[in-house]
């Protein structure tokens, strides 16, 4: 998105295309969102049951973008990461009792190259994410236990790996 607004940018600046409909067209398109980032993180809630998946994973979703701002805003190494697509298809084996699965893809930005101890303190962040989005779900239920089998699980993948989540 922000690649489009740059090019819209430089559309008014540059008076040249104007009156040029297919490359205002080509603008507004955008680049297909699994092609953005190198870096992709896949939240997806796990259910044994459809009342689980749509209390539960419905909590989830309403809580994500929250958390992603409180846990990575002070984050230096992170330019910017933002949730863009969103399956009910499972990339992942999971157990066969447990047959609901919602995913959400984030692309991340990284202000710098990869490393070991960037990635152990991304994946710290995304624990204390998991962590937290679980124990608001039960205050917000007045104690109310999550169902045993319920989960949320939280990968780091790149662009290549993306193939079998149904995005």
């Amino acid at each position: 998105m922000l690649k489009g607004l740059e090019n819209i940018h430089k559309l008014f600046l540059n008076q040249q295309y104007q009156n040029n409909i297919s490359y205002f067209e080509k603008i507004i398109e955008g680049i297909e969102y699994k092609k953005m980032y190198n870096h992709y993180i896949v939240v997806s809630c796990i259910t044994t049951t459809q009342i689980s998946q749509e209390n539960f994973c419905s909590f989830i979703e309403s809580q994500l973008d929250k958390e992603l701002v409180n846990q990575l805003e002070n984050f230096e190494e992170v330019d910017y990461c933002h949730i863009g697509l969103k399956t009910e298809k499972c990339g992942m084996k999971i157990d066969e009792r447990k047959r609901f699965c919602t995913s959400w893809l984030l692309g991340i930005k990284f202000a710098q190259q990869t490393s070991y101890e960037l990635s152990t303190k991304f994946y710290a962040k995304f624990e204390k994410i998991k962590e937290t989005l679980i124990n608001k779900f039960v205050l917000k239920n007045l104690g109310q236990r999550i169902d045993a089998k319920s989960e949320v699980k939280i990968l780091v993948l790149k662009r290549n790996e993306l193939e079998n989540w149904g995005f």
